[in-house]
């Protein structure tokens, strides 16, 4: 996962910004964020810069692109559901052997 960087490229600090904005709630899992054009407009980056800060943020798993629609904040995964143990299985009865 990525962290927080106070220098390096334009884009990771853009893409940074958005990251506390998801990590503190801000932007909420399955809204949309702005378009590539509007976050440039708004943070003062080209164009080049906001799409490689959304395609940083989607390489960390952070939000997801979808067709025609835009850029999302990713749902967190659901925890995957254990394997049952078959040594916990319940011992058979005499009704069930009958």
């Amino acid at each position: 996962m990525h962290t927080h960087k106070a220098s390096g490229p334009l884009y990771v600090r853009v893409a940074s910004q958005i990251e506390s904005q998801i990590r503190d709630g801000v932007l909420r899992a399955g809204e949309k964020l702005p378009s590539i054009r509007y976050l440039s407009e708004q943070r003062g980056v080209s164009i080049s810069t906001a799409l490689q800060a959304y395609l940083w943020l989607e390489s960390g798993g952070w939000i997801e692109a979808r067709t025609r629609s835009g850029f999302y904040v990713r749902r967190k995964e659901a925890a995957a559901v254990p394997e049952p143990d078959p040594a916990a299985r319940p011992a058979e009865t005499p009704a069930d052997l009958g």
